[in-house]
Formats: C-alpha cells, sequence, structure tokens
C-alpha cells in the first residue's frame, strides 16, 4: 500500500514523512509494509514540527511522544487504515484533543 503524505486535520493541511532509522540510513517509507522500529514520522501541521518515534501498540500504527500520537487504525481484516488517520494532542492528566484528519485529492 502506497503511504499517503497529505491530508487536512481540523481543516488545516497536514504533510509527513515516515522514515525508517536502521544503522543510521534514515530511508523514506513509501510502503506502510516496510515500517521497521526505530521508524519515526515527520509531521508539519499548522505552526507546528513534529518528529514522533514509531510506537508499536495493538490495533494500531502509532507514532507518539508525550504530548502528541499520531495514529493508523488497523482494520478487523488486519488492513492498515491510512486513509482517516487520528493526531492526539495529549494534555495533563489523560484528557487529549482528537484531531480527525483525511487524504487530500
Amino acid at each position: 500500500m502506497t503511504l499517503n503524505t497529505n491530508f487536512i486535520c481540523d481543516q488545516e493541511y497536514l504533510s509527513l514523512k515516515i522514515r525508517n532509522n536502521i544503522n543510521g540510513d534514515f530511508s523514506l517509507v513509501k510502503d506502510i509494509k516496510e515500517l521497521r522500529p526505530g521508524a519515526f514520522i515527520n509531521i508539519d501541521w499548522q505552526d507546528k514540527s513534529l518528529m514522533l518515534p514509531y510506537y508499536p501498540r495493538a490495533k494500531f500504527i502509532s507514532f507518539a511522544d508525550k504530548k502528541w500520537d499520531w495514529r493508523y487504525s488497523i482494520n478487523e481484516d488486519g488492513k492498515v487504515n491510512d486513509i482517516n488517520p487520528v493526531l492526539y494532542e495529549l494534555l495533563p492528566l489523560g484528557k487529549y484533543i482528537e484531531h480527525k484528519c483525511q487524504i487530500t485529492n
């Protein structure tokens, strides 16, 4: 599956790049199946430039730190939903803001 890199999140343009970091090569991920441990995502959205490490979870492909979490859900059939990812802004006390995203045409 070719990785989508352009989205609209909360009516604002978001672009991303995912890179693997095997032996420091920082190779660009073009297909979600190429994702490896040590990968990270670069997100440009609003006035923010985020770099989030790959954070494996059950039922999600996630890139997260203590303030942000970019998630692709995995459907029951095992396919990654890369059309409608979600960017969570993590707040104190377990609260969060959900920024729903859609691919751009």
